[in-house]
C-alpha cells in the first residue's frame, strides 16, 4: 500500500465521528507565490482548511534524494503557509533517516511551522490530539 493511502486510512479513522471534520484528497490549492499546487491532503474543520499534508514515500536511500524531496516539500508547504498562515502543516515520510538528517530538517521545517513525521509516528502517537484540534 502506498504511503498517502496508509494515511488517508488514518485521517478516515479519526474523523468518522468527529461531523466538523472532512478532508480531500489531491487538491489544487495556490499558494503565495499564485503557483497552484497538488496537496496530498487538505483537512478542514467546519469548511475551512485546517491542516495541510504532504506525503513523501522516499524508498531511495541515498540521502540527497530525501534532500530533494524535503526541499520540494519545503518549497511547497511555505508557499502554501503564506497565503493560509491559520492551517497547520504536516510533511510525513514513511520512515525517518539517521538522526543527523532527521535534526537538520526537523530544525528547517519548525521554523517554518511545519512539522515533520514518520508513518510510525502517526500510528504510535496520539495523533488525534496531533492532528484534530
Amino acid at each position: 500500500m502506498d504511503l498517502e493511502d496508509e494515511v488517508g486510512l488514518i485521517l478516515q479513522s479519526l474523523i468518522k465521528e468527529k461531523s466538523e471534520y472532512n478532508y480531500k484528497r489531491n487538491v489544487k490549492i495556490r499558494g503565495a507565490s499564485g503557483h497552484s499546487w497538488e496537496a496530498d491532503f487538505v483537512l478542514y474543520k467546519e469548511g475551512k482548511i485546517d491542516a495541510i499534508i504532504e506525503c513523501k514515500d522516499i524508498s531511495s536511500k541515498n540521502i540527497q534524494t530525501f534532500d530533494t524531496q524535503m526541499c520540494r516539500a519545503y518549497t511547497r508547504l511555505n508557499d502554501l503557509r503564506l497565503k493560509y498562515p491559520q492551517a497547520r502543516y504536516y510533511v510525513i515520510v514513511r520512515e525517518l533517516p539517521r538522526n543527523t538528517i532527521l535534526e537538520k530538517w526537523g530544525d528547517i521545517f519548525r521554523q517554518v511551522s511545519i512539522e515533520l513525521l514518520s508513518l510510525e509516528m502517526l500510528k504510535e502517537l496520539p495523533f488525534e490530539d496531533t492532528l484534530l484540534t
